[in-house]
């Protein structure tokens, strides 16, 4: 079972006046790829599902090239369309070079912002799609302080996003993509997926998760995956310091071959959150 490994994260503030251009990226380390990109943040999304991926004697994880975190840190502004496609491109000739491939998993943030490419994590999943087939997996994780919306699981099969704030369980959300990859991989999950788009920007510095009502945000989500076995919830809480397509709230529900249910819960997630709107802002 081979299963390709990706990385590119940032949270970008389109507000800002300076530009995250390709030298941003490039440092001592960074570009990574093979062992070194798999050694990675192993405390954080990538080690949970290195950790967990390793567990499988039949599963090799190959580290595609990947760009870590721009020298600049996250919070910066705009991505250039250049630093993007060089990145991208790479990623898209190694993994048509080093296929074929039964599955990828891309280490994502959700709040990216690419001069000239409107949603570039569901780019991202388009390009990757396009090379390993629609036979293979594709699996991510996310910071909740994302802007995504049904485009990114129209490309991806699965994506598991942080719920508290602050993000204690990065390591657990790397866990479950793995977990459920090597499932879909070996034909025990069948994913089907609901998006459901709720009309609010919410300012971060109020999603304190350990409060309500975004405590009890995570609550409800809680029980209702307990209720039903193989059923995940991602609610991204929105990035609302970029001014992008898809900036605001979004829920996606994961079932194994379970449409309807998939559609009623993400109906009930979002309809919750929009009689709460008044408390979230």
């Amino acid at each position: 079972m081979r299963i390709a490994v990706f990385f590119f994260a940032h949270e970008t503030v389109t507000f800002l006046p300076t530009d995250t251009v390709f030298d941003d990226f490039v440092y001592p380390g960074s570009p990574a790829s093979g062992d070194a990109l798999l050694r990675e943040e192993t405390d954080r999304y990538l080690g949970g599902f290195v950790q967990v991926a390793s567990e499988h004697a039949d599963v090799e994880l190959i580290g595609i090239t990947s760009p870590l975190f721009p020298r600049t840190g996250t919070g910066t502004g705009w991505i250039t369309n250049e630093a993007y496609e060089h990145f991208v491109t790479t990623m898209e000739r190694e993994l048509a070079e080093q296929g074929p491939f039964d599955g990828a998993y891309l280490s994502l943030h959700g709040a990216m912002a690419v001069r000239g490419v409107p949603k570039p994590e569901a780019d991202i999943a388009r390009r990757v799609r396009a090379i390993i087939g629609e036979k293979a997996f594709i699996s991510a994780t996310f910071d909740p302080h994302g802007n995504e919306d049904e485009d990114f699981l129209h490309y991806a099969d699965f994506s598991f996003c942080v719920r508290y704030y602050p993000h204690y369980d990065m390591h657990l959300q790397g866990e479950r993509a793995a977990r459920m990859l090597i499932r879909a991989i070996r034909g025990e999950y069948h994913p089907t997926t609901a998006t459901v788009r709720v009309p609010i920007i919410s300012p971060t510095v109020v999603q304190a998760t350990s409060v309500s009502p975004w405590s009890d945000l995570v609550q409800r989500c809680l029980v209702a995956e307990a209720r039903e076995t193989d059923l995940y919830i991602n609610v991204f809480y929105g990035f609302p310091w970029s001014d992008v397509p898809d900036a605001g709230m979004c829920v996606q529900v994961m079932t194994n071959n379970n449409p309807e249910r998939a559609r009623a819960v993400a109906k009930d997630m979002a309809e919750w959150l929009w009689r709460k709107r008044e408390d979230l802002l």
